[in-house]
């Protein structure tokens, strides 16, 4: 037999293989930090979305748990746009239009990657009345229809991800008859 002319085919046969398995290890590599990568991005966006329903929520609950809870709220309805020292008017529902009033609580979070968030309150126009009978008092209360909108935004510190969220919502007050 001739060894002499197989001596290098070992040598190149393995080197192919190990150039194949060089080349399936690094594909591999960059899958998995891609999929990292994607996993990250999918947390930091929950994380954003989070803490604007988060502050909404937080928003709502100081209404009823502080003591001057409803001051946005009384702010929100004061607040109305002006020009020239007069009343901007809604032309389709013919009632004034009201700017946002933002709370002087700060709404932040232990998250070191979100910024703190923005959250603002705005009435929405007279929403009417409603006549209640009392259950066990012959009296008739009649409430009035305070509609408003809250609005939260939050963001990443990278500014890569947002999330605006808004909540509507009516709060009820009596008129005292």
């Amino acid at each position: 037999m001739n060894y002499s002319a197989n001596k290098g085919a070992a040598l190149i046969v393995s080197l192919i293989m190990l150039t194949a398995v060089t080349f399936l290890a690094v594909i591999s590599l960059q899958n998995s930090s891609t999929q990292v990568k994607m996993v990250g991005n999918t947390q930091t966006r929950e994380s954003v979305f989070q803490a604007g329903m988060s502050a909404l929520e937080t928003l709502v609950s100081d209404f009823s748990a502080e003591k001057d809870g409803t001051t946005i709220l009384s702010d929100a309805m004061t607040n109305t746009v002006q020009v020239n020292g007069e009343a901007v008017i809604n032309q389709d529902t013919l009632n004034p239009m009201f700017d946002k009033a933002t709370p002087g609580k700060r709404y932040s979070y232990n998250d070191q990657a979100l910024k703190p968030v923005s959250v603002s309150v705005s009435y929405q126009g007279p929403g009417g009345s409603l006549n209640f009978s009392l259950s066990g008092d012959s009296s008739v209360q009649k409430f009035n229809k305070h509609p408003f909108l809250a609005e939260a935004g939050a963001e990443d510190r990278s500014e890569r991800f947002a999330s605006d969220q808004n909540l509507g919502f009516t709060f009820m007050s009596t008129t005292g008859r």
